[in-house]
């Protein structure tokens, strides 16, 4: 039997995946209706599709552009191919999905330990046992405060940023979402404005905590006004993993996927495509008995380990060093490097981009050492092709 906690896209990815391929697989999702509270921008590039063919019920809109803002006021705009879910439908649609291919999923159910050879699990006030032994898998997909990751004894120490976000009224461009750097409304990460429909965006930011509720409340009052309460619809946030090389995602039969493995760009926060192929990799590793760490570091440890190299450049920036950096991006020959290549896989296109304007490496010590480093690594195979 294979126990899956958590009902979110890697959870219930993973789960269709074995399903189809005919393992007995129980999916246990602590919330009564799947999806819900909403804690996500559910932005995310087409290569979605390439997992899951979408459902048009639970695309809310189409976005071909984004802006990134300096602190100077000037910004650039690259061409995209994203799309903005409707979240909680989406998290419904992918356990839909994983029903359909026989998944069994149980909403109201919580995952709370292991005693012995049984997980236990709380209904209603009610502890539940379910026989756990050697010859069963237990998949953690229950979030970055992951109880399935404590239970194994493999948590770690885990470091988060803090988001905030409302939905709230506002008249922009449909086709285009913005990004606001530095250090005046969001100095530890990023804030941006995404059209969730016609008249509506989704607001927010994140910090690793610090003053967090401050920063927001600054934010809102500059691109909403003033009265920026009376435009709210409503509020969001929680925790966004800050990915780690560390900690462990395997415990003998006990796996972890998506944000409970916290692998989530360090770059944007975003971690739906990489939970779903986390996803992927697990499956092929159980039912191919391969090594799901070596998938892991073949198809998706690379680009989470190359935005976290610089998000770490990113966060030591001052002002300036972001001003230049949208000067940079602003050319021509940068741009088209750029919209050639899905940001979900900086490796592919990091080499190219550093070629094409080295002065990228002028960002400070640190970045110099990443970025020499990286294209050394890298340059044999460059020129092999």
């Amino acid at each position: 039997m294979i126990y899956v906690v958590g009902a979110g896209p890697a959870g219930s990815y993973f789960a269709g995946l074995m399903a189809e391929k005919g393992y007995a697989v129980t999916v246990f999702e602590d919330h009564d209706i799947i999806g819900d509270p909403c804690q996500c921008t559910g932005i995310v590039t087409s290569s979605i599709q390439e997992l899951l063919p979408l459902d048009p019920s639970v695309v809310m809109n189409h976005i071909s552009k984004v802006k990134v803002v300096a602190p100077s006021g000037n910004s650039l705009q690259f061409s995209i191919r994203d799309i903005i879910l409707d979240r909680p439908g989406f998290d419904r649609y992918v356990a839909r999905v994983a029903r359909e291919k026989g998944a069994a999923i149980f909403t109201g159910h919580r995952f709370t330990g292991i005693e012995g050879d049984c997980i236990i699990i709380e209904e209603s006030k009610r502890r539940k046992r379910f026989r756990f032994t050697n010859e069963d898998i237990l998949v953690g997909a229950d979030g970055p405060n992951s109880s399935v990751a404590k239970a194994a004894g493999i948590f770690g120490e885990r470091k988060f940023y803090f988001s905030s976000q409302a939905a709230a009224k506002l008249d922009i461009p449909k086709d285009t979402y913005e990004v606001y750097l530095g250090n005046e409304f969001c100095p530890e990460f990023f804030a941006w404005v995404v059209p969730e429909s016609e008249g509506v965006v989704r607001i927010g930011l994140g910090t690793l905590g610090r003053k967090t509720s401050a920063y927001f409340q600054k934010f809102l009052r500059f691109r909403l006004g003033e009265e920026y309460r009376s435009k709210i619809i409503s509020y969001q946030g929680g925790p966004i993993p800050y990915y780690d090389t560390r900690l462990e995602v395997q415990k003998g039969n006990i796996y972890l996927v998506g944000d409970a493995a916290f692998q989530v760009k360090a770059t944007t926060g975003g971690g739906i495509i990489q939970g779903m192929i986390a996803g992927r990799c697990l499956a092929e590793a159980i039912t191919e008995k391969k090594d799901y760490k070596k998938l892991l570091k073949k198809r998706l440890n690379k680009d989470l380990w190359m935005s976290l190299q610089i998000r770490k450049v990113m966060n030591r920036f001052r002002d300036k060093d972001y001003n230049r950096l949208i000067e940079l991006f602003n050319q021509e020959r940068v741009k088209k490097v750029v919209e050639a290549h899905d940001r979900d896989y900086p490796s592919r296109f990091a080499v190219a981009l550093l070629l094409r304007e080295p002065r990228f490496l002028l960002f400070g010590r640190k970045i110099i050492s990443f970025g020499s480093i990286f294209m050394l690594r890298n340059m044999k195979k460059l020129f092999s092709h």
